[in-house]
């Protein structure tokens, strides 16, 4: 051993036989047995290692802990500002008015998250803030000049955290980290923003888009209306007919009866036809007749009279020439009577026959006009049907056009603002005291490890332990550290 070992002291005599037990002076027991070995380290060793070795520990402590601090002090401060939207359920159609199922509100609050770091979101906040002239996001770019705005969205990404509220809240938390505190406030401020006029012009774009589509279907409903008015003033003008609807009650009665007179003059003219088939002298009219009658009473005494006188008398006789001048008078009258009867049914029946073709011509042509009555009726129902139907379609297109205006210029919205972010007055990276911890712990356990490793490489007898554990050699006396022997000046 040297004599400036400050670990010398323990003198070992190997022997023989068994070991030679004694009170070990750390107060641990006694020693094993010679020739056997212990594994691992015993506490004295480990103290003894680290009494040898903590100068070089308490340097590596040092270091680690001093750079830790001046890397705490150099590296850039990073700011972080916070804003809130809160999201609801009420109004998510402002036009249909439809309420928002309760099945669904875990998933519509994560799209909502998403569609706050969405593309759609970050790229219009690069646009607003003009990040791709920043230098701390435009840095290290080095493609297609068009892509950069996607490049410094996806770099912006990076420092946002987006979540939502604790506990299934509605609302959502921007963070926001940047260099500058105004430019941290700024991004959180500009995120929350374009996504609730994003959010507003989701439920207000449809609106307004079916307001336009609503106005040009208004217009063309319109177009519709006055195309059919003008058919319909159009058609009364042409026909003069004023009601459409009105019902032909004056043209059905006269045609009722104009056929009534047509049955009539009919029969009329099969009864003067059958009169004038039969036998004139037995007619009603000619046995009616006063004088037929007399001159057939008057005919009847005379021959009864000429046959009287023919019995007596010869065809010569004064009286019976006389008498048969006289029959012959009045048989004369007779048929003159009768003839005249009968020319009368000619003349009925000729009579009869007219005014049966003038009543047959009549109810034609009344049939006609009612028939060209009811054309144009039905012509003019259908003008008022279209009419009518276009009005009603446009009546009701204007009912709910005022709620479609309403609806596309209302100020519908489901993503409130709660709280806006403001520049932040301390930096929240890099954390002195926290970085200043962990470099004490991390140096600490480094000023352990490495003394202890470098010791474990090349072992050295250090205490009684190292030569009874690891060699199996009992020591018999321990001495103090001697003191480093000088020579004299």
């Amino acid at each position: 051993m040297q004599p400036n070992d400050p670990n010398a002291g323990a003198l070992a005599v190997p022997t023989q036989g068994g070991a030679l037990a004694h009170p070990s002076p750390y107060g641990y027991g006694m020693g094993p047995a010679p020739g056997a070995p212990a594994g691992g380290m015993s506490i004295p060793q480990i103290f003894a290692i680290g009494r040898a070795r903590w100068r070089q520990g308490a340097w590596i402590a040092g270091v680690v802990i001093v750079m830790t601090a001046l890397v705490t002090l150099v590296i850039p401060k990073t700011y972080t500002a916070s804003a809130s939207v809160m999201v609801s359920y009420d109004v998510n159609d402002p036009l249909g008015g439809r309420e928002f199922p309760a099945g669904l509100l875990s998933s519509y609050m994560s799209t909502q998250v998403e569609l706050v770091g969405s593309p759609a979101v970050l790229l219009q906040v690069v646009d607003q803030l003009k990040l791709t002239q920043n230098k701390d996001y435009a840095s290290g770019f080095d493609g297609d000049p068009r892509a950069l705005r996607e490049w410094v969205a996806k770099k912006l990404t990076k420092d946002l955290e987006i979540k939502q509220g604790n506990y299934g809240s509605q609302l959502i938390n921007v963070t926001a980290s940047a260099n500058d505190p105004h430019l941290a406030a700024s991004i959180a401020n500009e995120v929350v923003e374009t996504y609730s006029d994003q959010a507003h012009r989701r439920l207000t774009d449809p609106a307004a888009d079916t307001a336009h589509r609503y106005g040009k279907e208004i217009e063309e409903l319109k177009t519709k209306v006055q195309v059919a008015q003008q058919k319909l003033d159009d058609f009364r003008q042409r026909t003069s007919m004023v009601d459409i609807q009105a019902k032909a009650d004056v043209d059905i009665a006269l045609l009722n009866e104009l056929e009534h007179k047509l049955l009539d003059a009919r029969n009329a003219r099969r009864s003067a036809e059958s009169k004038q088939s039969s036998d004139p002298g037995v007619s009603s009219a000619v046995l009616g007749s006063t004088m037929v009658q007399g001159l057939k009473a008057q005919l009847a005494t005379q021959e009864a009279r000429m046959a009287e006188l023919r019995t007596t008398l010869g065809p010569r006789h004064p009286d019976i020439v006389q008498l048969q001048q006289q029959i012959d008078s009045t048989r004369a009258s007779l048929n003159t009577e009768v003839h005249r009867y009968a020319s009368s049914n000619d003349a009925d029946l000729s009579q009869s026959k007219q005014l049966e073709d003038k009543l047959s011509a009549a109810v034609e042509e009344q049939r006609k006009k009612l028939v060209d009555i009811r054309r144009m009726q039905d012509e003019g129902s259908r003008y008022q049907i279209e009419f009518d139907t276009a009005q009603a379609a446009y009546k009701k297109a204007l009912e709910g056009y005022e709620q479609v205006m309403i609806a596309s210029s209302g100020q519908y919205t489901n993503v409130h603002i709660v709280n806006r972010a403001t520049p932040p007055l301390k930096a929240a990276k890099p954390k002195f005291l926290i970085n200043l911890l962990m470099g004490i712990v991390f140096g600490g356990a480094l000023g352990v490890a490495i003394p202890f490793a470098r010791e474990l490489v090349g072992r050295r007898v250090r205490c009684r332990d190292d030569l009874e554990r690891d060699h199996g050699i009992p020591v018999l006396v321990e001495f103090d550290p001697m003191p480093a022997i000088r020579n004299a000046s």
